[in-house]
């Protein structure tokens, strides 16, 4: 418990540092802000629709992985309001939507916390992994020789799939060796759970045409974002940016990574050839839109259940 506390107060202080930098940074940097004033409505509208479009797909993947897994009896309108749901909660509280998720699906569908915990690793491993060799493609066919920060884009993205491509074998090398216990059985439960997943071919037919799909859109909505505020940002830049700011999502430092990934995108940005500002303030934008995307779809889901009794 005193473990606990200590994190969320290193969280905490974290959390404030972020903030006063990027406070800082506006207060030297007011003219930046003025680019918020390009957004238009359509691009707000643009955004909306791909971001709704990204979470349906997100939620159909993350399915197809549990219905491999056992989750037979729920259907897709129960699946996305607990998927959206959930989704909504990892905004601002760190874990906090996954423990929603799996308390939902032991209590209505039996689903085990540790089947439910299996899907969320395998789920994750399978967007990092598509996500890298996706990019590193794509890198290849439009500029190989793009470098961030004196290093070369393409290296690093290949060494990351490398590492995410080792690490289940890693994971059942250390198993072999490591005593009986309560964690041992749970961890060989989850790798012959990811090995099932793994050989279904199909499964992962699917999984990646519909990570390449979400990539894209993605991509897509970084740009429309950077132009919209009156930035220009090369595809190779976008590629790169887009995937870097996609893997740190998966680590989370602060709830919701709030000033951390701003942070992210700032340096990202500046790196890139545009203002630090910028970056922080694509970030923004997308933070904001994506929580009332969330927020609006969840409530909107839950007054629908509740209407049909689905509560």
């Amino acid at each position: 418990m005193k473990f606990f506390f200590q994190k969320q107060i290193i969280r905490r202080i974290i959390l404030f540092i972020c903030l006063a930098v990027i406070a800082r940074y506006f207060i030297t940097h007011q003219e930046e802000l003025k680019s918020l004033f390009n957004l238009r409505v359509v691009d707000i509208l643009s955004l909306s629709i791909l971001g709704l479009f990204i979470h349906l797909t997100m939620s159909y993947k993350m399915l197809l992985i549990l219905h491999k897994l056992g989750l037979k009896k729920i259907d897709h309108g129960q699946w996305i309001r607990i998927f959206t749901i959930s989704r909504f909660l990892n905004l601002y509280l760190i874990q906090g939507g996954n423990i929603y998720r799996g308390v939902k699906l032991k209590q209505n569908y039996r689903f085990s916390y540790t089947e439910s915990i299996s899907g969320m690793a395998i789920f994750s491993w399978f967007e990092a992994v598509f996500l890298l060799l996706i990019s590193i493609v794509m890198i290849l066919f439009f500029d190989h020789r793009m470098r961030l920060a004196g290093f070369q884009v393409l290296w690093i993205l290949m060494t990351l799939l490398i590492s995410f491509l080792f690490l289940p074998l890693a994971i059942t090398i250390v198993l072999r060796y490591c005593p009986r216990s309560w964690i041992h059985e749970k961890l060989t439960q989850l790798m012959e759970s990811f090995f099932a997943n793994v050989k279904d071919l199909r499964l992962l037919v699917v999984l990646f045409i519909l990570s390449l799909i979400t990539f894209l859109i993605y991509i897509w909505q970084i740009f429309i974002v950077f132009h919209s505020i009156g930035n220009s940002i090369f595809l190779s830049q976008t590629i790169a940016f887009t995937a870097i700011t996609l893997l740190s999502g998966s680590i989370n430092i602060t709830p919701g990574n709030i000033g951390v990934t701003e942070l992210m995108y700032g340096y990202l940005s500046k790196i890139m050839g545009q203002s630090m500002g910028s970056g922080i303030i694509v970030c923004g934008i997308l933070r904001i839109l994506w929580f009332l995307i969330l927020g609006v779809f969840a409530a909107f889901l839950s007054l629908w259940a509740n209407r049909r009794g689905r509560v």
